[in-house]
């Protein structure tokens, strides 16, 4: 499986779409302390939208996904570097 890399300051979003996966985006919410940084996970489906917050630990470096899995390479308060893997 290819992996695609991304990289995100505060507030930018960026696509990861596949053709069953479609109008998903992820967004760097940043770190609301030290030990925490936040991903916001959002779907569009015409007019419908839906987000959730994850509120990860900082050593921890993998989150599951319905459809692949984010493996985090950096992060800080500025911003995210991950990589998106389709299961």
């Amino acid at each position: 499986m290819k992996a695609k890399e991304f990289r995100l300051q505060i507030n930018e979003s960026a696509k990861f779409s596949t053709p069953i996966f479609v109008g998903h985006r992820i967004t760097y919410a940043g770190m609301p302390s030290d030990k925490i940084y936040s991903l916001v996970i959002s779907k569009t489906d015409g007019y419908h939208s839906r987000a959730y917050n994850l509120f990860i630990p900082i050593g921890h470096r993998e989150v599951i996904h319905q459809k692949g899995k984010i493996i985090v390479q950096s992060v800080n308060s500025r911003e995210i570097n991950f990589r998106f893997e389709r299961h």
